[in-house]
Formats: structure tokens, sequence, C-alpha cells
């Protein structure tokens, strides 16, 4: 496929999407599709893909999701058809029927050695995926795309792990399973499911909030002392550190 052709496709591809209101992120999520190859699509970015037989496998389902008719759009490439046919026009008939068959064979093998290729690589891609989903805790997070939020993560990670001598740190333990939300200031720390008799450890910082969702089950211990009580069962609080 050619970049003018790949550009031309790209733009009707790019006007249907923004007709129907979808983003890149919610078609790459629906058809696991890496958004930079969808991107690249819509921008004629040819060179994007390392072979052509993904640029056509991920444009026909790009196509397909948005009901495009790829047929309908008439794209060939002229000049190979010509210099195939001036080609074929040289060789005598029995050496031009032995030369087709060769080729023929070698063309299907090849076609058949990148499918297979192809295969491997997606489902490698989807087994990942499907693994990193797994791993994910019931609460995810969106991925940062702003230096300001990728800071944000790093500072989260930095209190996560300090270890400063002499300070000793927040344990909140859980009798049953419950939801809690660990934040400093607009930084979430932590967020998800703590499970019945499971234990997480935070470091020390006065202004720190906590809000839990079975207040009734969990125990906070800060800086060696059990804090008195935090709600009945059932009862959503948000605790701060003093």
């Amino acid at each position: 496929m050619r970049r003018e052709d790949l550009e031309k496709i790209g733009k009707i591809i790019k006007e249907k999407r923004e007709e129907a209101g979808f983003t890149i992120e919610h078609i790459s999520n629906v058809l696991k599709i890496n958004p930079t190859y969808l991107e690249a699509i819509e921008k004629g970015e040819i060179d994007k893909f390392p072979a052509e037989i993904f640029l056509k496998g991920f444009l026909k389902n790009y196509a397909r999701f948005l009901k495009v008719d790829l047929s309908e759009l008439n794209i060939t490439n002229g000049e190979e058809e010509k210099k195939h046919e001036k080609l074929n026009s040289q060789i005598p008939d029995k050496r031009k029927q032995k030369y087709n068959i060769h080729t023929g064979y070698l063309f299907l093998g090849g076609v058949l050695l990148l499918i297979f290729i192809s295969w491997i690589r997606v489902e490698y891609v989807n087994r990942k995926q499907k693994s990193d989903f797994e791993k994910k805790q019931e609460t995810s997070f969106k991925t940062m795309t702003t230096a300001k939020e990728i800071a944000l993560q790093e500072r989260k990670k930095q209190l996560i792990d300090m270890k400063v001598a002499n300070v000793k740190n927040i344990v909140v333990r859980t009798k049953e399973d419950c939801w809690i939300e660990v934040k400093d200031g607009n930084i979430k720390i932590f967020q998800g499911l703590l499970f019945g008799g499971e234990e997480r450890e935070f470091p020390y910082k006065s202004g720190l909030k906590i809000k839990l969702g079975n207040a009734g089950v969990v125990e906070i211990d800060v800086k060696g002392k059990k804090m008195g009580n935090l709600g009945n069962k059932g009862e959503v609080r948000e605790i701060t550190i003093e």
C-alpha cells in the first residue's frame, strides 16, 4: 500500500470516528490495538508499522468497527500492475507458465509465513495484555499522559518507598474485606481492597487522610499506638492522621 492511499483512507476513517463521537483510546480498548497504530492510520504514517500485513490487519478491523467499506474507496496501485503486465508480456509462454508456478509457490509460502509470524505476535500481545489486566486491582487508574500527572506519580512512589530512620509508620489491618484510600493532599498513595487479615504499612505524615469503606472491621496503629473507635461495621469514614 502506498502512503498516498493510506492518507486518503485515514482521512475518511478519522472523519467517521469523529462523527460517531469515539475517541482513539476507546476504540483501542475495544479492538485491543495500540492507539499509536490507530493514530498512524489516520495520519497516513505508513512507516510506523513493522510490516504491511500488520497495517492491513489493523486497518481492516478499524474500518469494520466504523462501518467503512474499504472496497468502495477503489484504491489500487496502477504502476505496479503495469510493470507486472509488461514483465509477463516479455516471457515466452512455457517459461511464463513455469515462472508463474514458482512465483505462486514462493508468494504463497511468504504469505503463510507472514500470517504465522503475525499470529504469534498478536497472540503474544493479547496474552500479555490479559495478564496485565488480571494483575490490576479492583480500582484501576488511567494512564498518565501529562508531565504533571507523571510528577504526581513519582511523588507517590517516593512517599511509599521512603524509609526514614526513627520514624514509626502507620499500620492498617483488617478483620474482614474493606476498601481503603490513602491520600496525602491531592496525591493518592493507595486505593484498593484489603482482604480480611491483610495488613498494609504506610509512612507516617501528619495530615494524611485514610478513607475506610467498612470502618468497623479496621484497626489503625500510628507510631505504635492503636487508634480508638474508627466507626461501625459497614460505615464509611475518613480518618485524618494527627
